[in-house]
């Protein structure tokens, strides 16, 4: 089989790393949305490597390439659309915070990981999206307080 390109996207606001010398492979994602292509046969053994095989069942480094996750088995065999590895894009993240009822809004977050629960905090906080049974949901999940963070921003800004 030829050896097909994958794209693995950074979805942190921070830079990211693989270096592993025994693959011959080191790549940096240096921010958020930043996309680097891996050869699948490469990717399949940088996934034996327990950072990297974190940083993808985290969310951190995403793939949005469905087969190559099935194959990689960081989705099930049946699934049709991510299962076990959600990333929102804006649209989504402004959907889950301000029309998604609340009790959609709660099951939908049982199913997100930690890495991109804080990206909808820190979504909710630069837009100023403040939701209480919300806020209260999320701070629940990720200890950090949207509504106190947003009042904080606010007196800052005023000084």
């Amino acid at each position: 089989m030829e050896n097909r390109k994958i794209n693995v996207i950074s979805t942190v606001d921070a830079m990211v790393a693989i270096d592993d010398p025994q693959v011959r492979f080191s790549r940096t994602w240096e921010r958020k949305g930043t996309i680097r292509q891996i050869e699948f046969d490469t990717l399949r053994e940088l996934s034996y490597n327990i950072g990297v095989w974190n940083m993808l069942t985290k969310g951190i480094l995403y793939i949005d390439d469905m087969e190559a996750k099935i194959e990689l088995g960081l989705e099930s065999p049946d699934a049709k659309q991510p299962e076990n590895i959600i990333v929102l894009n804006d649209a989504q993240k402004k959907r889950y915070l301000t029309v998604m009822p609340v009790a959609e809004f709660k099951a939908a977050c049982a199913k997100l990981g930690s890495n991109e629960l804080n990206n909808l905090v820190d979504y909710a906080i630069d837009n100023e999206l403040i939701n209480y049974d919300k806020a209260t949901i999320l701070k629940q999940l990720t200890s950090r307080d949207i509504i106190k963070t947003i009042e904080l921003n606010r007196a800052d800004n005023n000084d």
